[in-house]
This record gives structure tokens, sequence and C-alpha cells, in this order.
């Protein structure tokens, strides 16, 4: 890997997710965008919230997956295959949101990077009881992280957060260094799923 930073990289899974990270970005350009979906997710609605980044110019790579029963294997290995090969840069910062994603684990697990900075994942990172406060590593999720050599899980990955972007004010979060987004401050509308384009 070259030893060169160049920019950052931001990992989205989820519309929602999508538009936070405009949120977050705002007018930057320095960046790349990585988007991982699941064969059964919407895909006409990603593709409505991708075009503000298009409109920027911003590099985007989309990678699918399939989480259903053995295919989960078989898209651990196209990851794995596909970060070797299309995410051999030094990034500045990676931001993504689903902390407790094997697929995002296994990602941030072989990328080069300075600085971890995570955002909302819905109404997870607030849910005391929910997938990211509660780590279960059965025997399968064992043998896939050996296999495939994911070094990260949700308590390094919160051990390591420099900074969390949230949309909940005051509320407490999965680390304690919070930025509070004000969506609808941005001019985004999420109830019409339409931006405002001022």
């Amino acid at each position: 890997m070259s030893n060169e930073i160049k920019k950052s990289l931001i990992i989205c899974q989820t519309p929602f997710q999508l538009i936070l990270a405009r949120a977050i970005m705002g007018d930057r350009v320095d960046y790349d965008l990585l988007i991982v979906i699941e064969n059964n997710s919407n895909y006409e609605k990603i593709k409505y919230y991708v075009n503000f980044f298009k409109n920027k110019n911003i590099n985007i790579k989309i990678l699918k997956v399939n989480n259903r029963g053995v295919f989960a294997f078989k898209s651990l290995f196209e990851v794995y295959l596909y970060v070797r090969k299309n995410l051999k840069e030094k990034y500045n910062i990676i931001y993504f949101a689903s902390i407790h994603n094997l697929y995002i684990q296994s990602i941030i697990s072989m990328l080069d990077f300075n600085t971890i900075e995570t955002f909302d994942d819905g109404t997870g990172n607030i849910n005391r009881d929910g997938v990211f406060y509660v780590s279960r590593y059965g025997f399968k999720n064992k043998i896939l992280r050996f296999i495939f050599k994911i070094e990260y899980n949700i308590e390094r990955i919160k051990l390591e957060t420099k900074l969390h972007y949230t949309i909940y004010q005051g509320v407490g979060n999965i680390v304690e260094d919070c930025k509070y987004i004000n969506l609808f401050k941005k001019n985004i509308n999420l109830n019409l799923n339409q931006y405002d384009q001022s």
C-alpha cells in the first residue's frame, strides 16, 4: 500500500446512512464512497440518494453481499477479494455506521487508515439492549473471523473511534465523543425522501 494519504472513505449500507453521510461530509470532495448492500435491499431507493454524491463527482463503489446461510461465506470471500483489489490506498479517516456488521468489520480489518469516525445507524446506537452494546460471538462467527482474518469487533471499534456523529442530541451513544448533526437544519427532508437542492 502507498504511504501517501490521499483521502478519506465513508462506508454506507442504507438510505438513512447516505442521508447522514451527506450531512457529515457537506461540501467536501476529498473522499470516496463505498456502498455495501444486501441483495434484497431496495436498490432503487439507494440509487436515489447516491445522486447527491454523483453530482459532486465523488468516487462511488458499490459492493453487493448476500447474508443468507452459506451465501454469507461466499460473500465474505468476495468482499475479501474486492477490498484487496479496489481499496489499496491509505485513507486518512474511515467513516461508517454499522459497527456490528461482520462485512463492515471485515472491510476495515483490511484497510490502511489513520482514524475511525462513526455515525448513527438508526436507533441501535441508543438502545442499550441492542446489538451495538451486546457482543455475541458464536462458533460460526469465530470461524469466519479466523478464516478471513477479521480483527475488528464491536469493542475494538468503540475503543478506536475518535468521534461519533449523531442525530440524538444529549443522549448517550456508543462512545463519549459525539458531534450532533441536525438533519433538518441541513435542509434534508426525511419524510418526503427529497433533498432541498439550495
